[in-house]
């Protein structure tokens, strides 16, 4: 290693120890170790999968929109667009998509050039240190894509002043997949702990191999309950009882409200820029059902916590859906994200933590005693043991039986039919949609007096 490699070397460890606010004129290292469950239980959840990027990232410019349809790319200079065609790309993949830009003029403005990490040496890039990690040794690049650039600006007003810029753009992707066995790889490659990074640095050449050194501080963040290993630690994201659970969703009268509470989103786990989002999904379309959106609006999830307010003293540990947004008989996704934003010089900790689980909207008694009785009934006569209409029948029999509490003329009749067997058979259809609202108990008695449960 030589005299200058170290020095760098000792600048990158030394100038990374605070929290602090990425300034523009940095290379920016932003990390995201993202995971996704599915709540199926107070106890249980399920790994839906996940990915680790890192995005190394030195330099920028600012695209902007011209009047000509539009359009933000021309194969010659365009002085009618009212910010000028700035830009000609001389090598790189501009706009990310994967076709190279070499020789199309783009509308930019306030461009900055790489300062610290040389971009087109993906190669080069390596993973110098982690915390014990059963990720594959030797550590390498894992797959980087390059997708630097470089242009001449400002084409139109100084054509033959115009300077070359540089912007770096190194990015890396590892996906892991569902099921109990990705989620322990997914633990074991990325545990807490430091990172070190190494980038080729501004200059760099096979002879004079200088490098770039970059730490991340891997910090704690939720998981869904039990968490790592199976082994509670206490700030694990849970719907634990008294919650109404039922087949792995949860049951709620929309009538009623939706008032979902969790644990594990707390101080200890939240850090400062974090965010927490909500919002309800359509199961087979994933589109947003509320909050509500204005027809023509992108599709967000409303921001039910955000530690970027120095204000905020607590986190959030519920959210109430008002009634009249659903009706009994659908089927919805809860979903819960934790979105992390936390600076470290020149690293971002980026990460999400997904929660989902499913919801199902039932007709209970409680919700249809705010609709199917006359206004002004008392809270007396809607009691579920009252017999409102006086036809001997009461307002949960009637309920449950499918027949109008309200109107005497409708009476239930779960008459039993002997059968050629001998057998004597009842049978009572069960309100469709109640799910495990309301239960059914048929008893026998010989005498009115000793009942036995069948």
């Amino acid at each position: 290693m030589s005299i200058c490699r170290k020095f760098l070397y000792f600048i990158s460890l030394s100038s990374l120890n605070s929290l602090g606010q990425l300034s523009r004129d940095q290379a920016e290292l932003e990390f995201q170790s993202n995971m996704n469950f599915l709540i199926t239980g107070p106890d249980t959840s399920q790994y839906l999968g996940g990915e680790w990027i890192l995005r190394l990232r030195d330099g920028e410019s600012t695209t902007l929109r011209c009047s000509n349809n539009g359009t933000t790319t021309y194969t010659d200079p365009n002085p009618s667009c009212s910010a000028g065609t700035t830009a000609l790309i001389t090598q790189g993949d501009f706009d990310g998509d994967g076709v190279n830009d070499i020789g199309q003029y783009w509308s930019i403005e306030d461009p900055l050039a790489a300062g610290q990490v040389e971009p087109y040496l993906d190669e080069t890039i390596r993973i110098r240190a982690t915390p014990p990690s059963s990720l594959p040794r030797p550590i390498g690049a894992f797959n980087w894509t390059d997708r630097s650039y470089s242009m001449f600006f400002d084409q139109v007003n100084s054509p033959l002043g115009a300077i070359e810029y540089d912007v770096t753009d190194y990015l890396s992707q590892r996906p892991y997949s569902s099921g109990q066995a990705e989620w322990d790889r997914h633990n074991s490659e990325i545990p807490i702990g430091d990172y070190f990074f190494d980038f080729p640095f501004r200059g760099w050449t096979p002879t004079r191999p200088l490098m770039f050194t970059v730490r991340f501080p891997h910090v704690y963040d939720i998981q869904a309950y039990p968490g790592q290993g199976s082994v509670p630690v206490g700030n694990e994201f849970r719907i634990p009882e008294p919650a109404p659970w039922a087949g792995g969703k949860l049951e709620f009268d929309p009538r009623l409200g939706m008032n979902f509470q969790w644990r594990g989103i707390n101080l200890v786990t939240m850090r400062q820029g974090d965010k927490v989002l909500f919002s309800l999904r359509n199961p087979s379309s994933d589109a947003i059902l509320f909050p509500t959106i204005p027809s023509g609006q992108p599709q967000r999830p409303i921001l039910i916590g955000d530690f970027n307010d120095p204000t905020v003293s607590a986190a959030p540990s519920g959210y109430e859906v008002p009634s009249g947004f659903f009706a009994p008989g659908q089927e919805v996704v809860a979903e819960l994200i934790h979105q992390r934003e936390l600076a470290f010089n020149n690293t971002v900790d980026r990460s999400t933590r997904t929660f989902r689980w499913n919801v199902s909207l039932v007709d209970s008694y409680d919700g249809f005693a705010t609709v199917g009785f006359p206004v002004g009934s008392t809270n007396i006569q809607i009691d579920p043991d009252f017999d409102f209409d006086g036809d001997g029948w009461s307002n949960l029999m009637e309920f449950a039986l499918q027949t109008d509490p309200t109107n005497p003329d409708e009476v239930p009749d779960p008459t039993p039919t002997l059968r050629q067997s001998g057998r004597c058979q009842l049978f009572v259809p069960k309100r469709p949609g109640s799910g495990n609202q309301l239960i059914y108990t048929i008893q026998r008695s010989s005498d009115l007096v000793n009942w036995i449960t069948i």
